[in-house]
């Protein structure tokens, strides 16, 4: 939900004349106040069409919506209500995620883990890899790529604790 607006992806669709279409790639919108409403195909809103990756989990930050797919994540600008002017403000590769488990939404933003390593957006400009240490002295990794690609698959998980701020990746 971003901008009073539902939003769903991946979505599987039945015809009028009974054959069902499967979409992996499309998302759809709600009208603005209309959270439980999706006119198809009225609202669609499709990005990079027919890239082979499919849409894993959707995740909104502030007046942007993340399109995460396996190999991609997407930075959708819906800061206007006008959905014919919502574009693509970033696109971002390898920083997609295997399964809607590897995000959270956190008090701040939103994070998630994929084997290349473990990133936060909070709607600024930049996202940030977590692993690496950004400190200008110290730039080394928090944790070296094969213990952290030995770490986290496909059954991985992550959430946020409220109330220590604590993220948990397991």
């Amino acid at each position: 939900i971003a901008g009073r607006r539902s939003f769903v992806g991946n979505i599987v669709v039945k015809g009028l004349d009974g054959k069902t279409k499967y979409y992996n790639d499309r998302m759809v919108m709600s009208p603005v106040n209309q959270l439980d409403t999706f006119p198809y195909p009225d609202n669609i809103l499709e990005l990079d069409i027919s890239d082979g990756d499919e849409i894993i989990v959707l995740h909104s930050v502030g007046d942007k919506v993340l399109q995460f797919k396996r190999n991609i994540m997407y930075v959708v600008n819906i800061s206007t209500s006008i959905a014919s002017e919502f574009f693509v403000e970033e696109r971002h590769r390898y920083k997609g995620c295997a399964r809607p488990t590897h995000v959270t939404e956190t008090l701040d933003g939103v994070f998630w883990i994929n084997s290349n390593g473990a990133y936060f957006y909070d709607g600024s400009e930049d996202i940030d890899n977590l692993i690496l240490n950004n400190d200008e002295e110290n730039s080394q990794k928090r944790i070296s790529e094969k213990e952290w690609s030995s770490f986290i698959s496909d059954n991985s998980a992550v959430g946020f604790n409220p109330k220590s701020s604590e993220i948990i990746v397991v």
